[in-house]
């Protein structure tokens, strides 16, 4: 009686060896590995649309804060009251850094999903060889835990974030789409970043044609920094609900990458944990 359960065990554990590194050999055709990717890759998409919107506006108050006004009251002098925006503009780089950490992490995520499922296909694999050939209990403990740490890479782990695919639509879908329209909101009301066009003056020649194109290159260069500024008087005015808004999104973006895989993740394994002692 022990011998046959001992060789249907054998059988068993044959049977998953070679599963396994069949998933292993044809990762690139999981499904699993497929769709955990797919929700990774679309967090990659909304972070980098993001980071566009932030890396703008984060240029925009740069470039204002070097615009130069020029005063003469008795005495002559230039003055740069975009100064004023430094705080706003590198509160929008933080956040724009985490974003692209962010950003990194997903896509990351997206193309690495086949080749973990193929190295925690190999590690089952081999616990199952080593639990075959094994008989002393140093190394079947080693093997178990091989063994264990290989299905959380091949199956845990896609699980896990197909999961969270499915529950983070509902969970925090609201809350990303408030807080994009009110920052697409805020940025259309922004002044256009193209200046209108100045009617050419005709060609002057001589001395005279010199001045005249200083005086228009002058006029550009102020029509131009008084635009700047007054797209960053308009970001400035918003700055609490524009911030506010994008301190929401990145915590969508936290909650979608990390918080939820990882609160499934520990849910699956207290599950399985206590499963296995019962």
């Amino acid at each position: 009686m022990a011998e046959g359960r001992g060789r249907v065990s054998a059988l068993i554990l044959l049977l998953i060896a070679a599963l396994s590194f069949g998933a292993a050999i044809f990762h690139d055709k999981n499904p699993l590995a497929e769709e955990a990717g797919a929700y990774a890759e679309s967090i990659a998409k909304v972070s980098a649309a993001t980071y566009v919107t932030l890396r703008t506006l984060n240029a925009l108050l740069s470039t204002a804060q070097e615009v130069e006004v020029g005063a003469s009251v008795g005495v002559s002098g230039n003055f740069q009251p975009g100064k004023i925006l430094e705080p706003i503009d590198d509160t929008i780089e933080r956040i724009a850094a985490t974003v692209f950490s962010i950003m990194l992490v997903s896509g990351l995520l997206a193309v690495a999903m086949g080749p973990v499922g193929a190295v925690g296909g190999a590690m089952i694999a081999a616990a199952c060889l080593l639990l075959l050939i094994g008989r002393q209990s140093p190394l079947r403990s080693g093997a178990r835990k091989l063994g264990v740490m290989g299905a959380i890479l091949t199956l845990g782990l896609p699980i896990c974030l197909i999961a969270s695919d499915w529950l983070a639509g509902p969970l925090t879908g609201s809350v990303l789409i408030r807080h994009q329209a009110v920052i697409d909101d805020i940025v259309a009301e922004v002044p256009g970043a193209d200046p209108a066009p100045l009617e050419s003056a005709p060609e002057q020649t001589g001395i005279l044609g010199g001045v005249l194109d200083r005086f228009s290159t002058g006029l550009d260069y102020v029509a131009s920094g008084q635009q700047v500024l007054a797209q960053a008087g308009s970001i400035v005015t918003n700055a609490d609900k524009i911030i506010g808004s994008y301190l929401s999104i990145l915590a969508v973006l936290l909650f979608r990458t990390f918080l939820l895989p990882a609160l499934l993740l520990a849910a699956g394994w207290l599950i399985v944990k206590g499963y296995i002692r019962d």
